[in-house]
């Protein structure tokens, strides 16, 4: 398994078993939404995966955006209070990595916009990890 998807699967574990998190979204959380979803729901978006190789430390870093999907008809204010939980969940916390140990996780940032559709707004946290490989 690749560190990337590890540290995704990583990901998916904290964020469904955060109880705050949980109550806004139902656990729905998930790399490719289905067609029909049920919204408010969060998904994983793209990476940008770095290596560093320190003095023979094997290590690398990655930069994963979380997307928000909200279509609650007031606003951004759900999607602003799932983005809440997210960074409350992830932002330093410890995290258990298959193959590797995550040296810091934070959130990077956060961004909330509207859809052209007129009904969606979107919201964009992108947690940086950095990590040392097995």
């Amino acid at each position: 398994m690749s560190i990337e998807f590890a540290l995704q699967q990583a990901l998916y574990a904290l964020l469904t078993a955060d109880p705050a998190l949980r109550a806004l979204i139902n656990g729905r959380v998930y790399d490719r939404a289905p067609k029909d979803v049920e919204f408010p729901y969060v998904s994983f978006g793209p990476s940008d995966d770095d290596e560093e190789n320190l003095t023979g430390v094997d290590a690398g870093s990655t930069a994963q955006q979380i997307d928000v999907w909200s279509q609650d008809g007031a606003g951004a204010e759900e999607a602003k209070r799932i983005g809440g939980a997210i960074r409350n969940a992830l932002h330093l916390q410890d995290m258990e990595l298959v193959g590797g140990s995550v040296i810091l996780m934070q959130i990077l940032s956060k961004r909330h916009l509207f859809d052209p559709d007129g009904v969606t707004t979107h919201g964009i946290i992108v947690v940086g990890i950095d990590f040392e490989r097995d």
